[in-house]
């Protein structure tokens, strides 16, 4: 029905079309079109009938307040007996348009596949940029699901899996999807979300890509009993990063003993819940800030140790910040399994350089991480171990930087080392050598020219001296001028012409304005030609005096600031004996 293109396109103007009106947030907007689709495709076909006929015999708003009413009844199996769903974020022109882009793009028995790519699409855009809730991006997701699958024996016919922290549920879609693809197995999906109208999303995400079954839950997964100690095969989560509000018992029952909880973050919390919930052999695939793998902070030298002293950590693949869109926070994946009687004999490390925009959309460099990780996990080595961006370090070595994790920690960075002939590069300095003596000889040459003109006796003295200066001036000038660059031409003609001294940065600022927003000229620079001009003896030092510093706008008249007292900055004005008429 589609191709990529046009997928692309009707996704984005059924998203324009919900934000025409500018009445809500992207949250309450994703909450109605979730709602809307299931209507369309999973609901009741004589509701979705029923608001085509209104809108066409009695107009938008008289639809809008139909759906308003009805729709509780269609999806009530979304909602407790207290809660409500958020006030509609589209008025009735807004509504009508999407009504109509579904209605006219889609049939009644659209494939579970397209719906679920149509709302993973919209979610992108709703939280691309939402502060708080970020969706995993799908290459991700899909690769930590692989992960953990290509570890495990898969014996069972039906195997346990759980997110905590589940979101919009693109994590538990990503493990059952590949489980389904690859080996055919039954699952049984478990998700726990704290938000409630985020719950709601992940329910209907579930449904959209064909999962009815799923179990998700609008709890926080923190507060869960004991009894759900040791039950999944797979935990998969990216929980939030986000500070602790409210007071936690120092131990909870998933604590491994150090009361995490005080330092103001979940996110220990979180990761203790998370291998907690493993059964025997169980294996866990969790995205952590990397400031807590690689900090000196008690807590965290502790927290690590405890881990590595109570789990096996497989591995750890280091994410660029900005991987999730709205937030530059650096993170890490870690991958690890409940398996005391296995010693952490060494860890498997992976970093990625990329851009985060080129890693949210290129397949193959996440190909590249899965088969790396594929032959560390069967043969302990691969034709890439040991290399720049995938290396084993062994636990000695991780013990003495006191339980770091952060891949940068033990990153070696192979560099490619080019041979140069060192003939051609003694060629190529005396090269260099002789364009530099040339230049100097000319300079020299124009420096020491003879005087044209000499005083004659019975003349006035300072008059013929006024009179040589100038024509050796414009001698000078004129053989110089040959060698220099624009900016090297202006920021002279500056010095030559100035009334008063000026410092280095105040000259360079006059050049500039003369000069081309391209061709700029720096201070650095202008000191290293003022250097040049005074060792020709063009220009010369003063260290106090009247100084000019030029207006800033056009209104303004050149500002003139006399020292009375010895300063620091040196001032440059032309040659005393370099005078103009």
């Amino acid at each position: 029905m589609f191709n990529e293109h046009e997928f692309r396109e009707f996704s984005d103007e059924l998203w324009k079309a919900a934000n025409q009106d500018g009445r809500g947030d992207s949250t309450a907007i994703i909450e109605h079109i979730s709602y809307i689709l299931y209507c369309r495709f999973k609901g009741h076909d004589y509701f979705w009938n029923d608001l085509i006929s209104i809108i066409n015999a009695n107009g938008a708003q008289q639809a809008t307040e139909f759906y308003q009413k009805e729709l509780r009844s269609n999806i009530r199996f979304l909602f407790s007996n207290d809660s409500e769903f958020s006030p509609l974020p589209f008025g009735p022109n807004a509504f009508e348009r999407i009504i109509y882009l579904l209605d006219i793009n889609f049939s009644y028995y659209s494939e579970n596949e397209l719906i679920g790519k149509l709302f993973e699409s919209l979610l992108d855009k709703a939280y691309s940029q939402k502060s708080g809730i970020n969706t995993t991006p799908r290459l991700l997701a899909n690769s930590m699901a692989r992960m953990l699958i290509d570890t495990s024996d898969l014996a069972s016919n039906e195997l346990s899996i759980c997110d905590p922290t589940c979101g919009t549920g693109t994590l538990l879609i990503s493990i059952i999807e590949q489980l389904g693809l690859r080996y055919q197995l039954l699952s049984n999906p478990i998700g726990f979300e704290i938000n409630t109208l985020v719950s709601r999303i992940a329910q209907l995400n579930m449904i959209f890509r064909g999962l009815p079954s799923s179990e998700i839950h609008n709890k926080d997964s923190l507060s869960l009993s004991e009894r759900h100690r040791g039950k999944f095969d797979f935990v998969i989560t990216n929980p939030p990063i986000s500070k602790r509000y409210d007071r936690m018992p120092d131990t909870m029952w998933y604590s491994m003993g150090m009361g995490y909880s005080k330092n103001g973050t979940r996110s220990y919390e979180f990761i203790e819940l998370a291998l907690s919930l493993l059964k025997r052999q169980g294996r866990c695939a969790i995205i952590v800030p990397e400031g807590m793998l690689s900090s000196n902070v008690r807590y965290d030298i502790e927290f690590r140790r405890n881990i590595l002293l109570n789990f096996q950590v497989d591995g750890v693949v280091s994410l660029p910040p900005g991987i999730f869109p709205g937030t530059g926070i650096k993170t890490s994946l870690l991958l690890v399994s409940n398996n005391p009687s296995s010693l952490n004999r060494e860890i498997w490390f992976y970093e990625f350089d990329q851009r985060p925009n080129q890693l949210r959309n290129d397949k193959q460099l996440w190909d590249e991480l899965i088969d790396s990780w594929n032959m560390y996990i069967k043969y302990g080595k691969g034709p890439d171990i040991n290399q720049d961006h995938n290396w084993i370090t062994p636990s000695w070595e991780i013990e003495d930087k006191q339980y770091q994790l952060a891949a940068s920690s033990y990153r070696k960075r192979v560099f490619d080392r080019k041979w140069l002939d060192p003939n051609r590069l003694i060629n190529e300095l005396r090269e260099l050598e002789g364009q530099i003596r040339t230049e100097m000889d000319e300079l020299f040459m124009i420096h020491s020219k003879e005087r044209t003109e000499s005083p004659q006796i019975g003349t006035n003295f300072k008059e013929v001296t006024t009179t040589a200066a100038e024509a050796d001036l414009n001698t000078v000038m004129h053989a110089l001028k040959e060698h220099l660059s624009e900016k090297q031409k202006a920021l002279f003609d500056i010095f030559v012409d100035a009334q008063q001294p000026l410092a280095i940065h105040e000259a360079a600022k006059l050049v500039n304005k003369k000069l081309n927003e391209s061709t700029k000229l720096g201070v650095q620079e202008a000191k290293q030609f003022t250097e040049l001009l005074q060792a020709l003896g063009l220009i010369e030092a003063v260290s106090s005096g009247v100084m000019l510093y030029p207006k800033q706008s056009s209104e303004e008249s050149d500002r003139i600031v006399s020292f009375h007292k010895p300063i620091n900055i040196i001032l440059w004005k032309r040659a005393t004996n370099l005078l103009r008429s």
